[in-house]
């Protein structure tokens, strides 16, 4: 029988889960205040993102996309290009589309996903690109490669350790100290995109569950996190207006783990 106060659980085949709390609204005004939809027209009209837009973008990117995502991360490496001078968004972008024109001939067929976020300290942009390659990770792909190809300077890196979803959740935080209303990022242009053929989109299978046992699952895989034992991922969090407490709160939207782990109670022969 179906309450009013049950989590939706959504379950994907590799065993990652999403819980959903009954009070999860994606778009909420209350009292003036804006939580979700279009930004109000004086933020609208301004050259770049509003910072609380960028970071809602990138929750909705991980909520509504990677998440939905199955790659094989064997087959992927983490690749960071850097700039070793000032240059504006339309510019970076001209030698990246450069620089995946030269992955293309390199290695055909090879998909991508990329983040532009700002450098601390010299606040310039930088990319976060994760490469997906066919059958195997060319032995000719290096960081010596990367840097010949690469025309805005020799500060690269290729991340040693293996790539998993953590490099998603990676790409999808606001790491920028900045308490700037606005980005740097223009308005209308993708701060995170993936090449057509980057991972196969896997939608899960949908049930309930009662609050109680959510919160302990919660509980639970958190606990496990923290003991280096399982793989706990994210929660979103919103602001929202509480009426009886006449104040601002925040709530849980969603629960994402990287896999549950549960308890096997059968003992060993």
């Amino acid at each position: 029988m179906k309450n009013d106060k049950d989590w939706v659980i959504e379950t994907y085949p590799d065993g990652r889960r999403t819980l959903v709390p009954p009070t999860f609204e994606p778009y909420l005004r209350v009292a003036g205040r804006w939580f979700g939809g279009r930004p109000p027209n004086s933020q609208a009209r301004h050259e770049f993102i509003p910072r609380a837009e960028y970071q809602k973008r990138l929750r909705a990117w991980y909520r509504d996309t990677l998440h939905h995502l199955v790659v094989n991360f064997g087959l992927c490496r983490f690749v960071t290009l850097t700039l070793d001078r000032d240059m504006d968004w339309w510019e970076l972008m001209e030698h990246f589309n450069q620089f995946m024109l030269a992955v293309a001939r390199a290695f055909p067929k090879t998909e991508y996903l990329r983040a532009v976020e700002v450098q601390k300290g010299t606040q310039r942009l930088h990319i976060h690109v994760i490469l997906l390659f066919t059958v195997k990770v060319p032995k000719q792909f290096n960081l010596a490669w990367v840097k010949s190809n690469w025309e805005c300077g020799k500060i690269c890196h290729i991340v040693k350790y293996p790539v998993d979803e953590g490099a998603f959740q990676y790409l999808c935080k606001d790491k920028e100290d900045s308490k700037s209303e606005f980005t740097r990022f223009p308005r209308g242009e993708k701060v995170i995109a993936r090449s057509r053929k980057f991972g196969q989109i896997v939608l899960p299978t949908k049930s309930r569950i009662p609050s109680e046992k959510a919160e302990q699952m919660i509980e639970e895989q958190i606990k496990l996190y923290k003991d280096g034992k399982g793989h706990f991922v994210r929660i979103d969090d919103s602001w929202f207006y509480d009426e009886k407490m006449g104040k601002v709160r925040k709530r849980r939207n969603r629960v994402f783990f990287r896999e549950i782990k549960e308890e096997n109670n059968d003992k060993p022969n």
